[in-house]
């Protein structure tokens, strides 16, 4: 069945605690992910287009390696000159280290990474173009010879340059250079290190929180989960002070972003895994068809924002939630149908 439909097999009281998620995909001409879960505790950060946004304080990015990466969820992209959406990063007089999205020659949906060494600008831009009203996992990373931008933790697009990032001044979310370019949409757990995050490293890591077990938590330059709820501040979670400060009240939303404390993922054509949580639940997820890129379990030890239990459902867990993300294969989408093992 599709996924936004009911289960019926979930008006059944579980006896047992495990789940098997089965997907299944059709034909279409664009990647897409699918993300599904009970609604999560994390909040996300909302802009309105023209005056929201978050100031984070001078921030040094300059040097030989960078990665800016978070999830933005864009609910219209500009339709005016320079037609460019900001995510966050570094773009002021003389000094360029930023993600966004679109630009005067390039489309106002596509991702652009932009990078300064005092005397050109070096800009890169995805094939792939976003949708709105979607949640997508982006990353831009530089390691000296190579910029690189990630959709999703696929690979999109790379330039080839040598030079000595000049990026030392105020970082911004939602925000680059003015604000025309200010974000219309959602920012979720935003980072920004002084190294280039491996492919890996950036999967093993895309749906949960950074904590110091991250192999490069040493380079953490900034990292805003922007989980507060409330408030016209979000902290810097890095240690680094980098805590940010509000302009025009951007508003606190629930995160549909498919962010937990543990995930476990696998990237193939097929998939049969699980992941477990200390009180003894497990969840299992497998695919009996079709062809995808890669698919994650991710779990969240936490009361859920959405407390009320669905009409239907016997049985309601609030204290760990389960989410999962499939990444289909290009040229392919998917469909989800979910059976509740009795």
């Amino acid at each position: 069945m599709d996924a936004g439909k009911e289960d019926s097999s979930l008006k059944k009281p579980l006896v047992m605690k495990s789940l098997v998620f089965i997907v299944t995909t059709i034909l279409c001409f664009l990647l897409f992910q699918n993300a599904f879960a009970q609604p999560a505790s994390s909040k996300a950060l909302g802009m309105n287009g023209s005056s929201q946004f978050v100031n984070c304080g001078s921030m040094n990015l300059s040097g030989a390696q960078v990665t800016i990466q978070g999830w933005i969820n864009v609910t219209a992209f500009k339709t005016a000159s320079p037609f460019i959406t900001s995510f966050a990063g570094i773009e002021q007089p003389g000094a360029h280290c930023a993600l966004r999205i679109g630009d005067g020659t390039v489309p106002n949906d596509r991702v652009q990474f932009i990078l300064y060494d005092g005397f050109t600008h070096y800009k890169l831009h995805t094939a792939q173009a976003l949708t709105a009203n979607k949640w997508y996992h982006i990353a831009a990373t530089y390691d000296g010879t190579l910029m690189s931008i990630y959709i999703n933790v696929v690979l999109d697009t790379t330039l080839a340059v040598s030079i000595t990032i000049v990026a030392n001044n105020t970082f911004e979310l939602g925000r680059n250079y003015d604000n025309v370019r200010i974000l219309n949409g959602k920012l979720d757990e935003v980072s920004a290190f002084t190294t280039a995050l491996s492919q890996t490293t950036i999967r093993e890591w895309m749906c949960k929180r950074i904590t110091p077990a991250h192999p490069n938590y040493a380079q953490l330059a900034g990292y805003w989960p922007l989980d507060e709820g409330s408030g016209n501040t979000t902290a810097d979670a890095s240690g680094n002070g980098n805590n940010g400060s509000f302009t025009g009240s951007p508003t606190w939303q629930n995160s549909g972003a498919p962010i937990g404390n543990a995930s476990k993922y696998v990237y193939a054509n097929s998939f049969d895994f699980g992941i477990g949580a200390t009180g003894g639940d497990s969840v299992h997820f497998n695919s009996t068809s079709g062809s995808f890129a890669g698919a994650h379990i991710y779990r969240l030890d936490s009361v859920p924002y959405v407390t009320a239990q669905p009409a239907g459902v016997i049985e309601f867990d609030t204290t760990t939630q389960w989410g999962f993300l499939t990444l289909a294969a290009p040229a392919m989408t998917s469909n989800t149908t979910t059976t509740a093992i009795q």
